[in-house]
């Protein structure tokens, strides 16, 4: 996915998508694929972080938060 960052950002917006349209399992699995293939990624991480918020897990998006902030 380095190689080809269209892909990425289109396999991310696929994955927030689903998960703002109700279709959280789907979703995530988008992005924690994209989070395993590219696991520094900020933006990655956040809509990671937004997934776990959106389907009730706010423990999750907030280890995910601070570790975005702990990057910078």
């Amino acid at each position: 996915l380095n190689e080809a960052p269209d892909d990425k950002r289109m396999m991310l917006y696929n994955g927030l998508s689903l998960v703002n349209s109700g279709r959280q399992k789907e979703g995530m699995a988008f992005l924690f694929r994209l989070n395993y293939e590219c696991p520094k990624d900020k933006n990655v991480m956040r809509a990671l972080a937004w997934g776990h918020l959106s389907g009730g897990k706010p423990g999750e998006a907030e280890r995910i938060y601070d570790l975005i902030l702990e990057q910078d």
